[in-house]
């Protein structure tokens, strides 16, 4: 999906997890806006949301594209890549990114020690819980089998 649109009702009955695209989307209330946009479509049943790709960091601002996506109880994925980031070429390298195979998974650059610090800031606190908002036991689920129970669909 582009982050220039939410899924559509067909794509999101059809899922039983839900792919986001965060490119596109430039602002924290954008990405929060994404989700409850697709949260509140017809055939939307609960499915876990991720954002699988956002080209915006900004770690070191309080809030963020990815504090907002945990704060609206969504996934967002680590896109790294490298030196192509920014709307520079698309193609980034091997070094600096984890975008592009081979990939040096070492954190050995400022954006990816940001991205790792700001995770240790997010997460989880004495209760267990992200950013330490209870949660609920229907909320509480392994990636695959709670997507499983919820929709019936798929092997336990």
């Amino acid at each position: 999906m582009s982050g220039r649109r939410a899924p559509t009702e067909a794509i999101v009955e059809a899922s039983d997890f839900i792919l986001l695209h965060g490119n596109g989307l430039d602002a924290p209330d954008r990405i929060a806006a994404r989700v409850a946009e697709t949260r509140a479509l017809a055939t939307c049943r609960g499915q876990p949301a991720l954002f699988n790709e956002d080209d915006h960091f900004d770690f070191d601002r309080r809030r963020n594209n990815f504090t907002a996506a945990l704060e609206a109880r969504a996934g967002w994925g680590y896109f790294d890549p490298g030196a192509g980031a920014g709307g520079r070429t698309a193609w980034g390298n091997y070094r600096d990114g984890f975008q592009n195979p081979p990939v040096d998974w070492r954190i050995g650059t400022a954006r990816k020690r940001a991205f790792f610090a700001a995770l240790r800031q997010a997460g989880p606190d004495r209760r267990g819980c992200a950013g330490g908002a209870p949660r609920r036991r229907d909320q509480q689920f392994s990636f695959w089998p709670g997507a499983m129970r919820r929709t019936g669909r798929g092997r336990p």
